[in-house]
């Protein structure tokens, strides 16, 4: 037993010493620490549950299957399958001919083109929030926040259609 807490002892502290000159990103990492971020409002939970997750110890999973997986694939490849790139744009069609243009942005939001048959091309922004999504428009302007409704579905937040 003793042996074990020497063992996990010395690999947490090696592990740290060992990423900070690593290339990579550590996208699984950052999810969590995004995910805790979120958790409640209230830093005293979200402090217990950063408590939690690194005696369960969530953060070292995430790390390690970075440092293994995630950074390595990104170091040999140059893309980090994990991770959405800034820069990187995708094109998705609807039955109608819609068509949404998302490109991921340095701050992880998402630029958003729409266009449509006959229709002016529209500019959106989706930004993480915390407990939802918000869309703004070209003008900065909130248009809509989509969080967790009561029943746990996507629903409109109040104040959320600011048009």
């Amino acid at each position: 037993m003793l042996r074990r807490v020497i063992a996990i002892t010395m690999l947490s502290a090696f592990v740290p010493l060992t990423t900070t000159a690593c290339f990579g990103t550590f996208p699984t990492a950052r999810k969590v620490y995004r995910w805790n971020a979120g958790v409640h409002s209230d830093k005293w939970v979200r402090w217990l549950v950063f408590l939690a997750i690194n005696i369960v110890p969530v953060y070292f999973s995430a790390a390690v299957f970075d440092m293994i997986f995630s950074n390595s694939v990104e170091f040999w490849t140059g893309t980090n399958p994990m991770a959405a790139v800034p820069g990187t744009t995708r094109t998705v069609l609807g039955p109608n001919g819609e068509r949404a243009t998302m490109t991921v942005r340095e701050d992880g939001a998402l630029d958003v083109v729409l266009t449509r048959a006959g229709m002016p091309e529209e500019r959106l922004r989706l930004v993480r929030e915390p407990e939802a999504i918000a869309a703004y428009g070209a003008d900065g302007i909130l248009v809509a926040r989509v969080g967790d409704g009561p029943d746990g579905e996507p629903a409109l937040l109040a104040g959320a259609l600011a048009r």
